[in-house]
């Protein structure tokens, strides 16, 4: 569930980014149904960059419209394009010990860009 889409600055948020690798198993899809089947629709491909300000692995979606990026970028300084921070909110559902079903709601700040670039080292 989308709530609110947010710009902010990259420089200040992330530092200098790097290419780290495709993240395929995070990648987001829509489900769309057809002819009575149920299809899965790529909506985001998901890569890791190392964030020179956030000393780690930051993880980014990148729009399905744009070229898919190959691994062997892996350590090349990149840009992101259009970058926002949308937050999302995620509901579990769990059996408790006693056998009550529980909740658990956690809200997720996720980076999405248009496209990602890669630059020249300066």
């Amino acid at each position: 569930m989308d709530f609110d889409t947010v710009k902010f600055n990259v420089e200040k948020t992330l530092g200098k980014l790097t290419f780290r690798n495709a993240t395929p198993a995070l990648d987001q899809y829509d489900n769309q149904s057809e002819r009575g089947r149920s299809i899965k629709i790529l909506k985001y491909r998901c890569y890791e960059l190392g964030s020179e300000v956030q000393a780690g692995a930051t993880h980014v979606f990148i729009s399905n419209r744009a070229n898919k990026i190959s691994d062997l970028n892996f350590d090349k300084p990149c840009e992101l394009v259009n970058p926002t921070i949308q937050v999302r909110s995620l509901i579990d559902r769990y059996q408790s010990e006693d056998g009550d079903t529980c909740y658990k709601a956690k809200s997720l700040l996720i980076i999405i860009a248009n496209d990602l670039k890669f630059t020249e080292e300066s």
